[in-house]
């Protein structure tokens, strides 16, 4: 996987995880206009039904709320594994804006706490922005982490290179 090429202890935690809670996911067909055929294939009792759009709909409803009937609470060590790679990458974060500091000036601490800031924002407005209703029953727990984290660290990245150029302009009027 492309996306793991730097890190690849993640890769091993995402595949380890999404062995585990394989359970834990519901895989069902995208309900577009022309998925008809593959939602009469997944309930095979809409053809007996007819598979009307409100009868596909019911059935769809009805097997999400089995779904969430039936699955186990976030495990307690996916909760401790995540909380600890959020942790080490804020003291990452943090050591980065250290060195900023260090190597140029306060254009660069400043650019790298509003770096920080806007990580923290990105994180926390993440399930609104980058994640889909539909992945919440298509990836794992620690899918969805790693997904969220990565849209932070975009966003962190994009706001301290952004805010590096305008530092770096204001000194040089």
């Amino acid at each position: 996987m492309q996306k793991y090429k730097l890190f690849p202890i993640l890769q091993t935690f995402h595949h380890f995880f999404r062995r585990r809670s394989s359970s834990a996911v519901l895989e069902l067909p995208h309900l577009s206009g022309t998925a008809r055929g593959a939602i009469v294939r997944y309930f095979p009792e809409l053809q007996h039904r007819g598979a009307t759009a409100e009868n596909t709909a019911t059935c769809y409803a009805q097997a999400i709320e089995t779904f969430i009937r039936h699955t186990p609470p976030l495990n307690a060590m996916v909760r401790i594994l995540t909380f600890l790679i959020l942790l080490i990458t804020l003291a990452l974060l943090a050591a980065i804006d250290v060195g900023a500091w260090l190597a140029f000036g306060w254009t660069g601490g400043v650019a790298g706490l509003c770096g920080i800031i806007g990580f923290l924002i990105a994180y926390a407005v993440s399930v609104e922005v980058a994640i889909a209703p539909r992945d919440f029953w298509t990836h794992s727990d620690f899918g969805l982490f790693l997904k969220k984290l990565g849209y932070a660290w975009e966003t962190g990245l994009c706001v301290t290179a952004a805010s590096f150029l305008i530092f770096r302009l204001i000194t040089l009027l």
